[in-house]
């Protein structure tokens, strides 16, 4: 693979005409092959087929041609006010004045290696695409863009037959454009498929690579295109400068692996005044970057015609096989050792280091003859990581596998995902994922999930279950984090289950980690991460990222979540994060333990859990205070009580009393008229079906009416409350008898699409947040009991 560097001579911005032999002798310095740059036309064409390339701007291609690099330009098919008034062409005369304009620009610039027509023509940046082409939808748009290719590939293969026509111009690995683009025809059209795959990790571009190669099967073999990725970069963290040598390293690996011939390394020089600083190769046209070692580097180790190689070498690792004795690994944290003989290690920069003896998400380079690699297996070793571990086409039969649960009115199913094609239409994601073609937009990646919730009344939920199935028997440690977005309405619900028992559950709505200590497990036995939404799904992307080890008793919970907070790939958790133990000692979010230092034997926290049914009579049933339960009502009027545990209680039918008790507890109604009371904690109750009263009692309680005339009681005292699915036209009522207040006394306050109301009474003050609503339809006495 070829690695070029991209420049802006065709924009000015520092790259004037005084500075342009300086430059081009950077770049070849670098030992970048050639450039990728830029043309405008509106700058050539100012009358009607008449083309100026005299200005620098566009000149520059001349010294260009004389400094021996290769060349690719991308045109904009568009910026020209002669024509359809400067927006993206779509009328045939226009496109064809594009397809000239091009032509002349080949014509006067003959030593142009690669033409790209358009840039990030399936994103939405007005620069690259605008009028009526920017409103189209995927089928259209990549229509659209077809005629445009069509128009310029008739033309120049005729007149000039020798230069490639990069095609696609896409933003990530749009597999779903892809496909528009297969449907109408651009293939016949274009030599190389062009491509910009920001939005995922390296480790993820190798399985959208492999799902595009897929996409592109279907093609005859006269259409493949070869892929060049003409942009990728990443921003170099302040706190370490080599971290886009790093991004860079492992993308060269991944790229070449994947197929591509050629990527462009974005950019040669920094651009501090844009939203991506320090991308460069340089930081100004005299001072380098740390990270131009590490392009050196890995440019002189790439081949143009042999393609890296991934290895295999077990689970959480990333490896490859640059040849000529050259390896590149990373992955999840876990302790290693080399053998082979003459072995050099180097860093991203290329830099001799001392031999690792741990694996961690910093690239190694390792070189020598008959080089191995050897993990531990014993207590600590890595068994699974769910990062570095995921692929789109996952074995289902494998340690991995990726499911939805369909939760409706109380009722569980849990179906297969499949893999989504990335930007199928526009709202949607852009690089593939695993989903359901019917229920957008739940989505799983390697490291977000995205539960879905559908019509507005908790009864027909869509949660993200991540299943692990154990391959052998033995005992295991568990280290997870989870990060729900700022964006959330009200958090998620993270769940664990072994075998189908709840382990674990426990609202979200900042940084969370759960570690499970000496757990057993049988071959077989399957472990199931469980994210659901909470009130609501809105704004619920979720970051996870999960570990499983093999039982190490000589390592404290507290060192295994520290451990594993420094390097689980989530921004902020190591700052401020909630955190529960199961099997050990409880930490505290500041991480130190709970248990008592003066106690040298101090007693584990076992979190266990019951079930308790009932029947289709009108049963009474109790939780043990003991352990966690989950009670299910089933038939008849129930009476339900929770204890002092994190219960789950479910009415069924009937008109039901459910008592949740202390703790938090999640209490849903059913179908009859039920009476829904949390108690302490901060607790979710759902009405569902029938015309329900929810008493939240004291905590920060989540309280869904669901259909039916729904009273919300709340009293001083109660925490901070948060009603959904208030509905005036199903006759719901706010109760705010015990306040002793009136509606005079009420303030509303829009946020967002939410409402919080509060109020004053004898000194004392109060406030509830009421979802999607607005002051508007709050303003009426009418919903409120005093």
């Amino acid at each position: 693979m070829k690695l070029s560097v991209a420049t802006h001579f065709g924009q000015g911005s520092g790259y004037g005409e005084r500075k342009a032999d300086t430059l081009l002798e950077m770049v070849a310095d670098s030992g970048a092959s050639g450039i990728r740059d830029g043309i405008s036309w509106a700058s050539v064409e100012t009358s009607p087929g008449v083309y100026d390339f005299s200005e620098f701007k566009s000149s520059y291609m001349a010294l260009a041609a004389d400094s021996g690099l290769d060349v690719t330009l991308s045109i904009l098919p568009g910026g020209n006010p002669l024509y359809d008034d400067g927006h993206t062409v779509t009328s045939a005369e226009a496109r064809a004045a594009f397809a000239a304009f091009v032509d002349a620009l080949l014509t006067a610039f003959p030593s142009i290696d690669r033409i790209v027509i358009g840039n990030e023509f399936n994103g939405l940046n007005a620069q690259f695409v605008d009028g009526p082409a920017a409103s189209k939808s995927i089928p259209e748009r990549a229509a659209t863009y077809t005629d445009i290719l069509a128009d310029v590939a008739n033309l120049v293969a005729e007149t000039h037959p020798d230069v490639e026509l990069g095609g696609g111009a896409l933003h990530s690995v749009a597999t779903g454009y892809v496909q528009a683009l297969i449907d109408a025809g651009a293939f016949a059209y274009m030599d190389t498929l062009d491509l910009h795959p920001y939005g995922l990790d390296p480790v993820e571009v190798g399985t959208a690579l492999a799902q595009l190669g897929k996409v592109l099967d279907q093609l005859p073999e006269d259409q493949r295109p070869d892929l060049v990725v003409t942009e990728f970069g990443a921003t170099a963290d302040s706190s370490d400068p080599l971290s886009n040598a790093e991004y860079l390293a492992k993308m060269a690996a991944v790229l070449s692996a994947g197929g591509v011939s050629e990527a462009s390394w974005y950019a040669l020089l920094d651009e501090d005044s844009s939203g991506t600083p320090d991308m460069g190769l340089y930081d100004t046209i005299s001072t380098a970057n740390d990270m131009l070692e590490g392009f050196r580097f890995v440019q002189s180790i790439l081949s143009d015609d042999q393609p890296v190689q991934a290895l295999d070498l077990g689970p959480g690792i990333e490896a490859y096989d640059f040849g000529s004795g050259t390896w590149l690994v990373w992955g999840s944290l876990q302790d290693v050792d080399f053998t082979g003989s003459g072995l050099v290690f180097r860093d991203a920069s290329g830099a001799v280091i001392a031999a690792p003896d741990q694996l961690t998400d910093s690239p190694i380079y390792v070189q020598g003859e008959n080089v191995e690699m050897l993990t531990e297996d014993g207590p600590g070793s890595l068994i699974a990581d769910s990062f570095y571990d995921w692929a789109l086409d996952a074995d289902p039969d494998g340690p991995w596998s990726y499911h939805m649960l369909k939760i409706k009115n109380g009722t569980e199913h849990v179906i297969a995902t499949e893999v989504l094609e990335g930007q199928t239409r526009m709202g949607e994601q852009w690089n593939p994922y695993l989903g359901s073609e019917y229920a957008r937009p739940f989505s799983i990646t390697a490291d977000t999930v995205l539960p879905a919730a559908f019509g507005g009344t908790g009864n027909n939920d869509r949660a993200a279950l991540e299943r692990f199935t154990a391959e052998q028997t033995g005992t295991v440690d568990i280290v997870g984090s989870w990060s729900v977005s700022s964006e959330s309405d009200d958090g998620v619900i993270v769940e664990l289950r072994l075998n189908g028992e709840t382990l674990s559950i426990q609202t979200v709505t900042g940084h969370f980690a759960l570690v499970v200590r000496a757990l057993a497990l049988t071959e077989g036995d399957q472990l199931d991460f469980i994210v659901h939404d909470g009130a609501n799904a809105g704004g619920d992307v979720t970051t996870r990222h999960i570990r499983v080890l093999q039982s190490d008793g000589s390592v404290s919970s507290d060192a295994l979540l520290q451990a594993h907070l420094g390097a689980d790939l989530i921004d902020g958790n190591e700052e401020h994060i909630d955190s529960v133990v199961i099997g050990d000692h409880l930490v505290s979010p500041d991480g130190g333990l709970e248990a008592d230092a003066t106690d040298p034997e101090p007693q584990p926290e076992i979190v266990q859990e019951a079930q308790i049914s009932g029947t289709a009579e009108g049963d009474l049933l109790s939780a043990d205070a003991a352990v966690n339960t989950k009670i299910s009502g089933r038939g008849g009027e129930d009476t339900l009580l929770g204890n002092s545990g994190n219960d789950t209680l479910v009415g069924g039918a009937g008109a039901d009393h459910l008592d949740g008790g202390s703790g938090n507890d999640m209490i849903t109604g059913g179908t009859g008229n039920d009476l829904l009371m949390g108690g302490d904690g901060n607790d979710k109750l759902n009405g569902s079906a029938g015309d329900d009263t929810l008493i939240g009692g004291r905590g920060d309680d989540q309280l869904v009416g669901g259909d039916g005339a729904d009273v919300f009681v709340l009293a001083m005292g109660d925490g901070s409350d948060t009603l959904r699915d208030l509905d005036p036209t199903q006759g719901d009522l706010i109760d705010l008898t015990a306040f002793g207040a009136d509606f005079s006394d009420l303030r509303f306050e829009q946020s967002g699409k939410h409402v919080q109301v509060s109020l004053t009474t004898d000194g004392d003050a109060f406030s509830f947040t009421v979802l999607a609503t607005t002051v508007d339809t709050l303003n009426d006495e009418a919903l409120f009991l005093f």
